[in-house]
């Protein structure tokens, strides 16, 4: 049984914490989120009742090193967690941390990285799953998923194809590790 846990907001990763709820040999051991923003379909409450549900713990903090001691997990996932991770915190997992990181790494880092990708003009948007370091959206590679641009493309689009292929790419990196 592989102990899985969670860190971050965002549906996409309500979403993957169900999809990973759902499969033999995964135990969802703790969710941990943060400050909601008021545009999220899914907040801090959401999360709090799924771990119920699950019997996983729930941790409600933007603060590692006073809460770090309180989870354990064999890999952790993430996704839009508020503040950069420790490499202390990092190093706590036997797999690590993954993040799901909506730019082609190394190249975009940072927020609106979708955005930033038509602004430039590239032909395509990078969905990259990477190991975590202690830098912002940086460490190894595990896979990238691509979504070609056309010339109409909305941003919605992108961000409803991130939506559906982010729970499903955190599960491939899982198996690869």
């Amino acid at each position: 049984m592989i102990r899985i846990g969670f860190i971050g907001r965002t549906k996409s990763l309500y979403k993957a914490i169900i999809l990973f709820s759902e499969i033999d040999g995964f135990k969802v051991s703790f969710i941990w989120t943060c400050k909601d923003e008021d545009y999220y379909e899914f907040k801090s409450k959401n999360f709090k009742d799924l771990a119920n549900n699950l019997g996983a713990k729930f941790i409600y903090s933007s603060r590692i090193d006073e809460t770090a001691q309180l989870v354990n997990a064999d890999v952790v996932v993430s996704m839009n967690f508020i503040n950069i991770i420790p490499k202390h915190f990092i190093n706590k997992f036997k797999f690590g941390i993954i993040n799901a990181h909506p730019g082609d790494l190394p190249r975009y880092r940072g927020n609106a990285c979708p955005n930033w990708a038509i602004l430039n003009n590239e032909s395509e948007v990078v969905l990259s799953f990477h190991l975590m370091d202690e830098r912002l959206d940086s460490g190894a590679i595990i896979t990238k998923e691509v979504f070609k641009l056309k010339e109409d493309t909305y941003i919605g689009e992108i961000y409803e194809w991130l939506y559906n292929k982010i729970p499903s790419g955190f599960f491939k990196s899982v198996k690869m590790l």
